[in-house]
């Protein structure tokens, strides 16, 4: 529900709960072969302000260089810069011989399925490929370069992984599947089904708005995952459903509607934008 609720701020569209789905397709793979989701967030978050920095970091170098290459060298190789720059490959370092700890040889007894994570690996592949070549097409060179930076490591690192998973055996951990060998593969319902709850939840708000697809999926949801009374559910269901209309309107926000709310004009919480 707040998940939901914070995610059509964004834009007021209700395509950001489209974006949210395909967020979470994403999320469910990265944890299925056990790449990491922290790093994604963190980029998610980061990337505009990054950009940003970035692009403005070039207009000063290039200003800086246009008086003298003394000066421009005098700018990139600060002792701050330096310090950074050390810092962060002393991080990446670390940060991988942790992971090789962490994991070890788990799994190492166990012969993986090979074929579900290259596929997954060569959809990533192919995604930082496609938005690489879109980055090159960028007429200005200081807009370009951040993108295609990101993308360049990127693919990269994507292709290195997929020579890597040419050559190693399948007992390596680079196949990890967690939903084949693993706690994910022992749950009594599995990733793809609690996604489902997801896309029911946007699906109900195309038809028939926020609120009402709300009223709906507490109910089905708190039946069908832990089989609660109805008299639980009624009190639960209302008390979401007045904490979230407590909650847009104290920040002056609204919910998505859905076709319903385009045919008929109904009052406000139902009546969405």
């Amino acid at each position: 529900m707040m998940i939901s609720f914070a995610c059509f701020q964004s834009r007021q569209s209700s395509w950001d709960l489209v974006a949210l789905v395909g967020i979470g397709i994403l999320g469910i793979f990265m944890r299925r072969f056990d790449w990491s989701r922290p790093a994604f967030l963190i980029g998610f978050v980061l990337a505009s302000q990054s950009e940003v920095y970035t692009y403005q970091a070039l207009q000063v170098l290039n200003f800086r260089f246009s008086e003298s290459l003394s000066t421009g060298l005098a700018y990139v190789f600060t002792p701050i810069t330096i310090t950074l720059f050390f810092i962060t490959v002393v991080s990446i370092f670390l940060g991988i011989k942790h992971v090789k700890n962490i994991k070890g040889t788990d799994g190492n007894s166990f012969q993986w399925d090979k074929v579900p994570a290259v596929i997954f690996t060569l959809a990533i592949t192919f995604f930082l490929l496609v938005f690489f070549i879109d980055s090159m097409l960028i007429d200005q060179m200081t807009d370009k370069i951040f993108p295609a930076i990101v993308t360049g490591i990127g693919l990269f690192t994507s292709v290195l992984l997929l020579i890597q998973m040419r050559i190693r055996p399948a007992d390596n951990i680079i196949y990890r599947d967690l939903e084949s060998h693993g706690d994910d593969a022992k749950a009594p319902e599995g990733l793809w089904f609690t996604l489902g709850w997801l896309v029911a939840l946007l699906i109900l708000n195309a038809l028939f708005g926020f609120i009402i697809a709300l009223v709906l999926f507490f109910a089905l949801y708190l039946r069908r995952r832990i089989d609660a009374s109805w008299t639980k559910i009624s009190i639960l269901t209302i008390s979401g459903i007045v904490f979230i209309c407590f909650l847009a309107s104290s920040l002056n926000r609204e919910f998505p509607p859905g076709l319903l709310q385009y045919y008929f004009d109904l009052p406000w919480p139902l009546s969405g934008l």
